[in-house]
């Protein structure tokens, strides 16, 4: 399997701000394309193949074009948001309606189908920049669009580069809500994916009919008392296997080797609980404890990543620090989780966080921080040109609690 290179995030560029934007296709992703692009202000143009379709985007009072090639006339940006299989046959509709200050993205969740896409255009000149935004959801269509799709999502971009055409992209890209557009190496991007999409999408489906063949068998009616620890876990198992089939094709060699990887953990796991070694069991669970963590801190700075437990949180965090209040805000406050691991080791990315939360210019603001992690934050506050001032802290549970307070009146905690 290749090794992956570190990604590079794209800086974007707002000197020349893209305006003028066609979108190929309006399923789930392209139609909040179209969507968040509007509400960014932008000039959206739509095609889709379907005629149920473009009259529901025309009745919602969308630009809709009659074929392709209209919908890409002037347009700066081309987003090619069709199916992975699609893609060869779209891309000679559009050759004479581009031209060589265009550039043109996709949004396929692979790759290798799509590799050869600046072959199919031809000799227009166009920048072609193959994307995937990593948001989406187990429903699909058009109707299950929305504009916040994006929101505080990465955005992968492939071989793009550092030069304007990239930058120009990353800005637009930024507008429609992405909150961190990362530079990943095309030959790489696929196993990637696998490993962070493919994967979780296979496991869930067969948690779910794992689950529903035992709720049949052996504990009929138990579905009736399941809560959100099932909702979690199996939330995929609801998205539609004609979507999956070629990507899953495309994938199959190194998703057959994460699956195998993955049995023969649950058989590990099975095997020590019939042998009463839950030492196994246990380095298992600190195994995953480890590698959601790390996915935590590498959440793009202003992502609310642990909004999926705020009730629980909060409840917790009133316990321990008495600010009742919270719930009778509608939970009007953020968390952030570090690591423990290194005091300070996450300073820089949590004070970036707590910046974009208030939407804090340099030189502006006053967050209120104590603590050994915290005098690390307060730092790189000051450095962004934000007042610091000390507060309150507690500690319970072993854990370090920073209270944090905010000019609108909303409570930051960092733990």
């Amino acid at each position: 399997m290749s090794q992956v290179k570190r990604f590079q995030n794209v800086s974007p560029e707002y000197r020349d701000p893209v305006n003028r934007v066609a979108v190929l296709g309006s399923g789930l992703v392209g139609g909040s394309i179209v969507r968040s692009a509007r509400s960014a202000g932008c000039h959206v143009v739509l095609y889709d193949a379907d005629e149920t379709v473009r009259e529901q985007a025309a009745l919602e009072g969308f630009l809709v074009a009659d074929s392709p090639g209209e919908a890409c006339v002037d347009a700066e940006v081309v987003f090619l948001a069709v199916p992975v299989e699609e893609v060869a046959t779209l891309a000679p509709m559009i050759r004479g309606s581009i031209n060589e200050d265009s550039i043109v993205t996709d949004v396929c969740s692979v790759k290798r189908p799509v590799q050869g896409l600046r072959g199919l255009l031809g000799s227009t000149g166009a920048r072609v920049i193959l994307g995937h935004p990593m948001a989406g959801s187990h429903q699909s269509g058009f109707a299950a669009s929305r504009a916040d799709l994006f929101s505080g999502c990465t955005w992968l971009l492939c071989d793009a580069g550092s030069g304007q055409d990239a930058r120009r992209l990353a800005a637009l890209l930024e507008r429609l809500g992405a909150a961190r557009i990362v530079d990943c190496p095309l030959e790489v991007h696929d196993t990637v994916v696998a490993v962070v999409s493919h994967l979780p999408q296979v496991a869930a489906s067969a948690l779910a009919a794992s689950i529903g063949h035992f709720e049949e068998t052996l504990a009929n009616g138990a579905l009736e008392a399941a809560g959100g620890g099932f909702r979690d876990s199996t939330r995929l198992a609801e998205s539609p296997y004609a979507l999956w089939e070629p990507l899953m094709r495309t994938t199959s060699p190194v998703l057959a080797m994460l699956l195998e990887d993955l049995s023969a953990r649950m058989i590990a796991v099975a095997a020590a609980l019939r042998n009463d070694d839950m030492g196994v069991v246990e380095k298992m669970f600190l195994d995953g404890g480890s590698c959601r963590a790390v996915w935590r801190v590498a959440q793009p700075v202003g992502v609310k990543s642990v909004r999926e437990d705020a009730v629980e949180s909060a409840r917790w965090l009133d316990s321990v620090t008495g600010h009742s209040a919270w719930l009778d805000k509608s939970l009007a406050w953020e968390t952030v989780r570090t690591s423990a691991r290194k005091p300070g080791e996450h300073a820089e990315t949590t004070a970036r966080y707590l910046a974009a939360a208030l939407g804090v210019e340099p030189g502006t603001g006053v967050f209120a921080l104590t603590g050994t992690h915290a005098s690390s934050v307060a730092s790189y506050l000051t450095g962004l040109g934000v007042a610091v001032t000390a507060r309150e802290t507690w500690t319970a549970d072993g854990l370090h609690v920073e209270g944090v307070d905010l000019p609108d009146g909303r409570f930051i905690v960092v733990i």
